[in-house]
């Protein structure tokens, strides 16, 4: 009787789950990275970890960015639920291995942080990144906006990972001549505050291999943008699903300035229209979202996934990518009436909008 190994017997489990792609690390593999791939810190006695990648819904991108009626909500479904499956699918390998005698931690995909640094709820640090974890294990290479992403694919998915006391065998990284990343920067150019250097880049070092992306001017633009608090692109002529038009923060220091003033003005904004409560189950942690200060919110009741578009607008091909990124331009601006009712308009006609809603609504969006 031939017997598979435990790699095997793992990888066919997590692809009869659905991951499109499955990698191995190990302590010797992921030595000397960053503070998110020590996976001791969750398991003192860890000697490997499982990546995978689930798939999200690519039919359900184009009608989001082209902000077609009930899309943004379709494409939040779908993030969460590909989300809630990667947790499930985790804590039952995490389980199977138990099982076999061996320790194991179910990483979570996301909104789990580090708080051992003043500035946490800030820098926001994983506990474990699942991305050095996948890019190290080969389950997917950085693209310039550091997102993982495979060729004819891009980052269209969710990481899962598992860390364990099993010694497993590492699987390899995915070589730089079959990268998805043709450097477009199209990603630079999605993203409303800009976050991305157009052309710094910084290298990271793990198991003795080196890796590049784009250089984050600030976390703060990001926390601005994909946290849902301002959407409207410094060009002004279209935005994210969010009705915020906040300035563009230059600093680090601007930037907590206003993500202080936009998280205030977000428990006065009125409930949006397409606004859909989510039950995370039993993530107790994912019931504290870290805001800048001591306050915290559950998901689902101020959450909505408004942006992604670094992510979701590279598909892995120049000509789709390049379609996304004119059907985004072209979408259009959001704005959030006194009854928190949306609407898109042209950019023009939304600013004239917006400069005649009532001052003391309009105050609460820039």
């Amino acid at each position: 009787m031939i017997r598979i190994s435990l790699n095997e017997e793992l990888k066919k489990l997590l692809l009869g789950k659905g991951a499109i792609k499955v990698g191995f690390t190990t302590l010797e593999t992921l030595a000397g990275g960053p503070p998110g791939s020590d996976i001791t810190y969750v398991l003192p006695e860890a000697q490997s970890a499982i990546s995978y990648a689930l798939p999200l819904n690519r039919d359900l991108i184009r009608p989001y960015l082209k902000k077609e009626p009930n899309s943004r909500v379709n494409l939040e479904n779908d993030r969460f639920n590909v989300t809630m499956k990667a947790w499930d699918i985790s804590k039952e390998v995490a389980e199977l291995l138990r099982k076999k005698g061996f320790k194991a931690f179910a990483v979570m995909s996301n909104f789990k942080y580090r708080k051992d640094s003043e500035d946490w709820n800030y820098e926001l640090t994983p506990d474990i990144s699942l991305r050095y974890l996948a890019l190290r294990g080969g389950v997917g290479s950085f693209g310039w906006s550091g997102n993982l992403g495979l060729k004819g694919y891009g980052p269209l998915f969710t990481l899962g990972g598992i860390v364990t006391s099993a010694m497993l065998e590492p699987t390899d990284p995915i070589p730089e001549s079959e990268s998805f990343c043709n450097k477009c920067k199209v990603c630079v150019k999605v993203c409303a505050f800009r976050m991305f250097d157009e052309e710094e880049e910084v290298t990271i070092k793990i198991g003795g291999q080196e890796y590049t992306h784009a250089k984050r001017i600030d976390k703060g633009r990001c926390h601005m943008v994909c946290g849902g608090y301002s959407g409207l692109d410094i060009t002004g002529k279209w935005s994210t699903w969010s009705a915020g038009r906040y300035e563009q923060p230059k600093t680090k220091h601007e930037a907590i300035v206003s993500l202080i003033r936009a998280q205030k003005n977000w428990f006065k904004l009125p409930k949006r229209e397409d606004a859909k409560f989510y039950d995370y189950k039993d993530i107790e942690e994912l019931q504290n979202v870290p805001f800048i200060g001591n306050k915290t919110v559950k998901l689902g009741n101020y959450l909505l996934f408004t942006c992604g578009h670094c992510q979701i607008v590279c598909w892995g091909d120049p000509k789709e990518t390049n379609e996304n990124y004119r059907l985004l331009k072209n979408s259009g601006c959001v704005v959030q009436k006194e009854d928190g009712s949306i609407v898109v308009l042209p950019p023009v006609e939304a600013k004239k909008a917006f400069d005649n809603l009532d001052p003391e609504h309009k105050k609460l969006y820039h």
